[in-house]
């Protein structure tokens, strides 16, 4: 599913289906397994990817243009402080529907 964060007066979707992640692992080279704890020990870097690549699938899934890259994401959490924990709260929301489906 994909959600809209509002950032400043600008509304982007965002969401963390399994492109996201492919485009993640294959930006920072993690594994499969890896991915399965990704919360765990994850570097800051690691997390505005994760995002970038879920503001990418988001544009990508409602047929959006999508013109920024991880430091405009960078950028977007100077402006809003709040943006990692919004994210990652979708982040979370997505995962934990996924686990209920099995």
């Amino acid at each position: 599913m994909t959600h809209i964060i509002e950032i400043g007066e600008r509304k982007h979707p965002i969401r963390f289906g399994f492109n996201a992640l492919r485009e993640f692992s294959r930006m920072t080279g993690t594994t499969l397994a890896q991915l399965e704890s990704l919360g765990d020990d994850m570097t800051l870097d690691q997390a505005i990817t994760l995002m970038f690549c879920g503001f990418k699938d988001g544009a990508r899934k409602e047929k959006s243009p999508f013109r920024y890259d991880v430091a405009d994401v960078a950028d977007w959490i100077d402006e809003d402080e709040t943006l990692i924990e919004k994210a990652f709260g979708i982040f979370e929301e997505q995962f934990a529907d996924k686990g209920a489906k099995k």
